[in-house]
């Protein structure tokens, strides 16, 4: 067993040169260095200030808009300190700058590191905001679209909140950087340890789970391989002058670490789990609204649940809704992976051509049902973070359209929140990206700037409406959640005008490992996905209402999940989520119990994550099917023709 010691000094040599490029890479703000207040941006700086209408330099939230700050409970900033950041986010046309005290202890430093990465953070829009918790410089108009107003003394929970809010509205524009002149809260204030038990979240408890494993790791390993496990227990107490040496942060009980760290970080482990328990009890107005909505949910729930998961769907049918046959199979029956509500889901294939679909299909109010939750409310922490995860997908459509056409006017159905179109701007900067979604999210893409024009209706209600408005509209990852994709594609017709694009990316059910992973395959995602159309049969369906495909692309639109989406539903059904209001009330055995589960085999997920991209190289370089495809499609037919000559469904 020597060799998970050797490994344990690696992953801690390793881990330490990563946390000290990233120390490295914060910018530093100094009084005596700073530039005067009025000074106009340094020549070439972009303006990144969404929502405004920008030429070259020349922007609508111009240099002279004021600066705003937020401070958290107990955190105090003199003029200079301030004077001074406004300078450097003056220079470099930033719009949000959170400062990060130079005194932050290693405890709070570390964990910040392992949140941040500044280098990414102010270049890549997606990245989600995050800070120390103490101080955030943001501009009155930006501020003004988040609907959010200048403070002090914010609650921590507050605080983390708004710091995500911010680099939402300003993705492009946002920073983080360490203030000379600014002092940190004491590492053990319940404040402190509030903030970033806010920034975990749920997680909180895995990630002193995982420490502990890691302080019993090196008690026992001092017994069974004491060479190793020696090193390793010196390289762990030697790592913070690895990372902040030379740095802009400079923690105030650096010095000490290498003498006492293990016991200082097995106290502040103890200290974060008890601020975690103490937020869980503590009864603050805003803890009392939280609870009250959380028993309202449950009550709900508990009355819709009372009948049974039987009238969540329709009848069964006897045909496919592609073809009209009638000799169907079945392919699959799966339960609910994502958020274990009950029910059983069954998806029937049909044997003449191919069509996979859920059989029998959930009802309006099983839609309604299953879909609660899940995009917002008690999920949409989790939803977000999948969604900013896909930024090379995002460009990898937006990509498509190369060579093929120039987008001047761009559709995205079923946007969310518009990530796509935040990202694919970057591909194509002169083009106006509007998002369709049935959810609140597309209200939201809007005040945040991520579309220009955002609609919440269903696409075939608003075609009309819309019709010849558009010269690209795209679905991507949208077809399969609806009820009938062949009239999604009839209003993608309408919408476009004549020689116009549809890009479609959907789930491949031809994907040759589908099988393997079963009903665990992510792409399944029951009871969500409704239809799995091929690509043969996309194709033919595209044909007959006016489209030409002119490119596919299969292995090359593969999204490397499926071995990690295998193992993390196998350790949720293992150790089920907590706090739900569809399930029974949380137990500190079965809290305990979660912990215990992901934070020593949660571990394993980063294998799954290697094997995964190894698996995506050689599919896109085999060209074989992979779990998803993208599909490319010219309007060459007018959309009254295409429906006056297309079968009639059965």
């Amino acid at each position: 067993m020597t060799w998970i010691w050797i490994l344990m000094f690696a992953a801690i040599v390793g881990n330490g040169f990563r946390l000290r490029a990233r120390a490295r890479g914060f910018g530093r703000i100094s009084p005596a260095e700073a530039v005067p207040t009025g000074s106009a941006p340094e020549a070439g700086a972009a303006c990144e200030t969404e929502g405004s209408e920008c030429e070259g330099s020349e922007c609508e939230d111009s240099e002279s808009d004021d600066y705003a700050w937020l401070l958290a409970k107990g955190v105090e900033l003199a003029a200079p300190e301030r004077e001074a950041a406004i300078a450097f986010a003056r220079a470099r046309g930033l719009d949000v700058l959170e400062l990060v005290p130079r005194d932050l202890s290693v405890d709070r430093s570390l964990l910040l590191l392992r949140t941040i990465d500044p280098v990414t953070y102010a270049r890549d829009p997606l990245v989600p905001g995050r800070g120390a918790g103490h101080a955030t410089l943001v501009k009155q108009s930006v501020l003004d679209r988040a609907r959010l107003t200048a403070s002090e003394g914010i609650e921590p929970k507050q605080f983390s909140d708004n710091t995500t809010t911010l680099k939402a509205y300003a993705p492009r524009s946002s920073d983080v950087a360490v203030s000379g002149g600014l002092r940190a809260l004491a590492s053990s204030s319940p404040d402190a340890l509030a903030y970033w038990c806010a920034v975990y979240g749920e997680s909180t408890g895995i990630v002193v789970g995982f420490q502990v494993l890691q302080y019993l790791l090196f008690a026992v390993g001092l017994f069974v391989a004491p060479l190793f496990a020696g090193l390793a227990l010196v390289a762990y107490q030697f790592q913070p002058w690895v990372i902040f040496s030379g740095s802009p942060i400079e923690p105030a009980d650096l010095a000490r670490q290498p003498l006492d760290r293990i016991f200082r970080a097995i106290g502040s482990s103890w200290r974060m789990w008890a601020a975690k328990r103490s937020l869980a009890r503590k009864e603050s107005p805003a803890r009392k609204a939280e609870r009250e909505r959380e028993a309202e949910s449950r009550r709900e729930y508990e009355q819709r649940m009372a009948a049974g998961p039987a009238g969540f769907f329709e009848p069964r049918r006897e045909d496919c809704p592609l073809c009209g046959a009638s000799d169907l199979e079945l392919r699959l029956e799966a339960p609910d992976l994502f958020h274990h509500k009950p029910g059983s889901f069954r998806l029937d294939r049909c044997v003449t051509c191919g069509h996979v679909f859920q059989n029998p299909r959930l009802s309006f109010d099983g839609l309604d049902f299953y879909y609660k939750d899940f995009y917002a409310g008690a999920f949409d922490a989790p939803m977000e973070i999948a969604f900013q995860s896909g930024a090379e997908g995002y460009r990898a459509r937006a990509e498509a359209l190369r060579g093929h056409a120039v987008p001047h006017r761009w559709l995205d159905v079923g946007t969310g929140h518009g990530h796509f179109c935040l990202l694919a701007k970057e591909t194509w900067p002169e083009t106006r990206f509007d998002g369709l979604d049935m959810g609140e999210s597309v209200e939201e893409a809007k005040r945040r700037g991520w579309v220009t024009e955002g609609y919440r209706q269903i696409f075939p209600d608003v075609a009309p409406k819309l019709a010849g408005a558009y010269d690209v509209v795209s679905m991507h990852h949208y077809l399969e959640h609806t009820l009938d994709p062949m009239a999604e594609i009839s209003a993608a017709a309408r919408v476009l005008e004549p020689g116009g694009h549809l890009l479609i990316e959907v789930p491949d059910p031809d994907y040759p490992y589908a099988r393997i992973f079963g009903q665990r395959w992510i792409s399944w995602f029951q009871p969500q996905h409704l239809h799995f159309v091929s690509l043969e049969n996309l194709e033919r369906i595209l044909r007959e209402r006016g489209f030409e495909p002119v490119a596919a692309e299969t292995g090359a639109a593969h999204i490397p999940v499926d071995m990690s989406f295998w193992l993390y539903s196998m350790l949720e059904t293992l150790a089920p989520p907590l706090g739900l209001p569809w399930q029974p009330p949380q137990t500190p055995g079965r809290y305990a119990w979660r912990i215990v589960v992901f934070s020593t085999l949660g571990p394993l997920l980063g294998v799954t994550l290697v094997l995964d991209k190894l698996l995506g190289s050689f599919l896109r370089k085999s060209g074989k099917h992979g779990n998803t495809y993208r599909l490319l499609a010219r309007r060459v037919e007018s959309p009254a023709a295409a429906e006056s000559s297309e079968p009639a469904p059965a």
